[in-house]
């Protein structure tokens, strides 16, 4: 599928009226690009939920890029970055403001979720200070710590 993926992205100029993306486990860096865009050149006006999940192959670059190309999703709502916790992204610092500022700019997102993306004080402050200005700044959410069901057993050294 990841080979075909680019075929695909070009076939959203067709489907305009598309509310729902998922596309898990298929993208690359190029791919990423492509799909930021196809969104920027107003492909994707009609998107309301963006489903991005367990795209392991992403580099941080990959993301950058992304996140400063996106734009042209009027509509989006919900946006979902996640990875599984064995494949933990750390961004850089460049990664998570050119994130807030396209966050900045997708003035109808409320729902955020980044499971797997190591965000540390910094970040989310950055991300805080885009919020209060942000149009939905009263319900914009960013999910992004992994809830455990049981406390956490941290050992040091061998067994």
């Amino acid at each position: 599928m990841k080979s075909t993926i680019s075929t695909v992205i070009e076939q959203f100029q067709h489907l305009r009226h598309l509310r729902i993306l998922s596309a898990t486990l298929v993208l690359v860096d190029s791919n990423l690009h492509e799909l930021a865009k196809a969104a920027k050149i107003g492909h994707l006006q009609a998107i309301q939920i963006l489903d991005l999940t367990a795209n392991h192959d992403i580099t941080d670059s990959g993301w950058r890029n992304f996140f400063l190309t996106l734009d042209g999703m009027p509509d989006l709502k919900e946006l979902t970055l996640s990875r599984l916790y064995t494949h933990s992204l750390q961004p850089g610092d460049s990664t998570v403001r050119a994130f807030v500022q396209c966050v900045s700019r997708l003035r109808s997102l409320m729902k955020i979720v980044m499971f797997g993306w190591l965000l540390d004080t910094e970040h989310l402050t950055m991300f805080n200070k885009m919020k209060e200005q942000h149009p939905q700044s009263k319900c914009l959410s960013i999910m992004w710590k992994w809830a455990l069901p049981f406390a956490p057993v941290i050992q040091d050294g061998a067994p």
